[in-house]
């Protein structure tokens, strides 16, 4: 069977210094933190005395790399999102023609995800936003000069679009007209926006990889002895990517060198739907190979070219010799169940197959709500079992956060009381609320008094000053004053991660209420105050604001990286490898993930220009599946069939008719007992079991 492939890095370097204990003049590059760990434990495991050298060892992932190369810091997204509002203000002010309404904090707030989004993909693959954004009256003015960067394909592409939409505007459509007014200024509020930042010394990612990609010179100054670098598994680069790891690569004493993983599979001839190879794009001057077609053979092939960033030969030969034993005794299994939560009794059996052997296995959920259900139903049938959880609780799925998901609605309802407004809200909108377990732990008894008060009196709506609700006032009264909704979330935040007996619930309220102060110290700014807040006039859009800031960040697991079983999703995979693997929810939708771009730059412009399509993040997600599968001596996949989105995932069929990897057979599992988890699945975590 093939070696894994950081431990094959791993030995290449270490014949490479033959024994010796200085690495300081290199730098290791990961795609994440938890390949470094894995790649310093296989060095571990391998050097006789490796400890002077593991202290000093550098290692950084690709997002670091270029933090420590540019001038500028990072900035958090909220604050991205008050500056984005000042230059989208400052530019369509100077619009007449554009109404109050598409002026406003309200409307912009629902797009402004998507403005960052764009502009972080324009900065990252360096596309000229000037041509990108140009005016369609300007087109045929412009259109000789874009035969000096793009090629003719692209251009066909982009004037096939225009005229679409200029078809649009004789027809009279509405959206075409809105779509094209604002289209016209993107590029000023592009431009306006960036000047921001940089005269705070702050950025957005992309535009921190611009920088490093235009500014970045290798010091190449002490020689040898100059900082050399290793990228170790890498997939789909970015244009700002490729242009660094040239100038390093093309420098005197060639500063990197690269390791890419890759299958025997991948190296078949890539085609798109047209049956066209892969095109040539340019960009800053510089001829890059733009990969085209489907799959997870779409990007390493291209880069692993000696034209490009190959590998070190004798890297390169060890890989070349190891390919072929792929699928050499490999045992592949597909079971189909009827319902999603059914898939935790195949794992609980998948695990107890492998218990002698879990620090070498990894059970992989493309479904992240299945981590608490698969994980009481492996402590049920084993309480000292060793899990090491890589992939994070999402705060989103926390009781907690579902709580002030419901406050946030309080004053909506509110706006229709009409008179009595600011004195009475809906009662349909507090009955949840005295029914949400996290609220119920804290204050049981009070909650069940106003719910009464409410059935008892057939209330439509509820008079917050009354007596009966004194001693919910200070969770029910949300604030209608937009000043006052940090304050509150604040005091609400103290008073659960106080009182929360749930470990998970009180860790998401500890971890809500550090980033409630910290929301609290970016809107009570000045600056923020009098160019954003004073455009807000409800308390709703504050609340979704805060939800926006923490619906990404995820409770993190205790756990061994090294011993027992790796609980993971499919993003902690990358350039690991084990030798029994099982596979939950690869079903269509989950594997891959649907993949929608939400952008203002339409797919024709963003495949012209280079820019991530949806089938581009696709073949990025069957690299990380079928990079992940090669070395496996144990595959275990699973698939839900009910009427619910019950398709098998599109790589199971590859896997059949592509690369004869699996010879169809599917094992169609029939379970009587189906769990089935709570709604607020953090008020209590044991699930419950149907016959």
């Amino acid at each position: 069977m093939k070696q894994y492939f950081l431990k094959s890095v791993s030995e290449y370097f270490i014949s490479k210094f033959q024994g010796k204990s200085d690495w300081s003049n290199w730098t290791f590059v990961f795609s994440s933190h938890r390949a470094g760990a894995y790649f310093k434990n296989y060095l571990k495991e391998t050097m006789v005395d490796s400890q002077s050298l593991l202290f000093g060892l550098r290692m950084i992932t690709i997002d670091e790399f270029f933090n420590q190369h540019s001038r500028y810091v990072l900035a958090d997204d909220l604050t991205l999102t008050f500056k984005l509002y000042k230059s989208y203000r400052d530019v369509l002010d100077k619009d007449a023609a554009i109404g109050e309404d598409y002026k406003s904090f309200d409307f912009f707030y629902s797009w402004a995800q998507t403005f960052l989004g764009d502009f972080d993909d324009i900065d990252k693959y360096l596309v000229d936003a000037e041509q990108l954004f140009v005016n369609i009256d300007d087109w045929k003015e412009l259109g000789g000069s874009l035969g000096d960067y793009l090629s003719e394909e692209q251009i066909k592409t982009i004037e096939q679009f225009w005229g679409k939409v200029v078809g649009g505007r004789g027809e009279k459509r509405d959206y075409s007209e809105q779509f094209l007014a604002l289209y016209g200024h993107l590029k000023e509020i592009y431009d306006s926006f960036r000047k921001e930042l940089d005269g705070e010394g702050i950025a957005y990612t992309g535009m921190l990889y611009r920088d490093v990609a235009e500014n970045f010179e290798p010091d190449a100054t002490a020689g040898e002895q100059s900082m050399h670098y290793a990228f170790i598994g890498f997939n789909a680069l970015t244009a700002a990517e490729r242009i660094v790891f040239s100038k390093l690569m093309k420098s005197t004493y060639g500063l990197a060198e690269f390791f890419w993983d890759y299958t025997k599979e991948m190296l078949e001839p890539v085609y798109d739907h047209k049956g066209k190879k892969p095109r040539s794009v340019r960009v800053m001057g510089n001829v890059l190979d733009q990969p085209e077609g489907y799959g997870a053979g779409r990007f390493v092939p291209i880069y692993m070219d000696e034209n490009h960033y190959p590998m070190p030969k004798e890297f390169k030969a060890l890989m070349e010799a190891e390919i072929n034993k792929e699928g050499e005794n490999r045992k592949v299994s597909v079971e189909s169940v009827a319902y999603s939560q059914s898939q935790v009794l195949c794992a609980d059996e998948w695990v107890k197959k492998h218990k002698g052997e879990l620090s070498r296995s990894a059970l992989i959920l493309g479904d992240e709500t299945m981590l608490l259900p698969v994980l009481e139903k492996l402590y049920a049938s084993d309480d000292e079992l060793k899990v090491n959880i890589t992939m994070g609780y999402p705060i989103k799925q926390s009781s907690v956060y579902s709580l002030l998901e419901l406050l946030a609605d309080i004053r909506t309802y509110e706006k229709q009381v009409g008179e009595k407004r600011g004195v009475t809200v809906r009662s349909m909108s507090i009955v949840p609320l005295l029914q949400h377990p996290t609220l119920i732990s804290v204050c049981e008894n009070e909650c069940r008094e106003v719910h009464k008060y409410i059935i008892d009196n057939k209330c439509v709506y509820l008079d917050l000053g009354i007596e009966q609700i004194k001693a919910l006032k200070n969770v029910l009264d949300v604030p209608r004053n937009v000043d006052d909704v940090a304050d509150y979330l604040v005091a609400l935040l103290i008073m659960l991660s106080e009182n929360l007996t749930d470990e998970i619930d009180k860790a998401a309220a500890s971890k809500l209420l550090m980033m409630a102060n910290r929301y609290k110290s970016l809107v009570s700014k000045e600056e923020v105050k009098a160019s954003v807040l004073a455009e807000v006039d409800n308390s709703s859009l504050m609340f979704k604001m805060y939800n926006s800031l923490v619906s990404t960040l995820s409770l993190d697991f205790v756990g061994d990286k090294f011993d027992g079983l790796q609980l993971m999703g499919m993003m902690e995979t990358r350039s690991l490898d084990f030798d029994n693997i099982c596979v939950l929810s690869l079903n269509e939708g989950e594997f891959p993930k649907s993949s929608t771009v939400n952008s203002f730059i339409p797919r024709n412009l963003r495949y012209a220009y280079g820019l991530p399509t949806a089938e581009y993040r696709d073949s990025i997600f069957a690299y990380y599946f079928f990079r992940l599968i090669s070395r496996a001596k144990d595959l275990n996949l699973v698939y839900h069939s009910n009427s619910d989105g019950g398709e098998p995932s599109r790589f199971l069929m590859q896997m059949r008719y592509q690369y004869h990897l699996w010879d169809g057979e599917v094992n169609v599992r029939s379970h009587s007992m189906v769990p089935k988890s709570l709604i607020y699945s953090g008020c209590s975590f044991a699930s419950i079991y149907l016959s």
